[in-house]
């Protein structure tokens, strides 16, 4: 129920292969402030009181580096399969958003991956994965269902962006299982995400 809520609105087909999404400064903060921030709120409430266990534990030391490595593997993960799009694919380009232009624009799509990277990872993960353990079903088949709604949710970048979704959404499931702590697979996902937009500059 809850994922219909928070991110049912979200998924979408691309328009075209080749639909190019500009960056747009009041539509992120928007989306910041009306759909991220208070969505967050909510699944750490929710969290709080019908978990067993915390996922929302304060940072560690170690979550720094088990997030440079989550980074690591997204980035090559995520070049892995761009690399398979431009062999097997017809050469049409998947949908993209283009990357800020100054200053001001950069500091917003920074705190839109943090904010991003917090919901996704604080509901996919957090939320669902110990929901569903808590069912006592089996690890592969939690994997499996967080892995599927994460990868319906990047339906809008086309076929191989929900591939990579499915790749990295089962990077970031078993570093959540291992690590059991929200903060390093948030910001692991923030930092790809900033990322994908410098990449769009280079």
């Amino acid at each position: 129920m809850l994922f219909w809520l928070l991110f049912l609105p979200g998924v979408s087909l691309p328009a075209t292969a080749n639909e190019v999404l500009p960056f747009d400064t009041l539509d992120e903060l928007s989306r910041i402030f009306l759909r991220d921030l208070p969505a967050i709120a909510l699944v750490w409430y929710l969290s709080r009181r019908s978990l067993a266990s915390d996922p929302f534990i304060r940072p560690r030391r170690s979550d720094t580096l088990v997030a440079f490595g989550g980074f690591v593997v997204l980035a090559l993960v995520s070049t892995g399969t761009g690399l398979a799009a431009s062999f097997f694919s017809s050469g049409e380009a998947e949908a993209f958003i283009e990357s800020p232009t100054n200053p001001v624009e950069w500091l917003i799509a920074i705190a839109s991956c943090i904010a991003t990277g917090y919901l996704e990872e604080s509901y996919f993960r957090g939320y669902l994965i110990s929901k569903i353990e808590a069912l006592g079903i089996a690890i592969p088949q939690t994997i499996a269902v967080a892995v599927t709604l994460f990868a319906l949710c990047h339906l809008y970048e086309g076929p191989w962006g929900t591939i990579n979704a499915v790749f990295a959404g089962t990077v970031l499931s078993l570093t959540f299982i291992r690590y059991r702590s929200i903060h390093p697979i948030a910001w692991a996902h923030a930092a790809y995400n900033a990322f994908v937009y410098v990449s769009g500059t280079i």
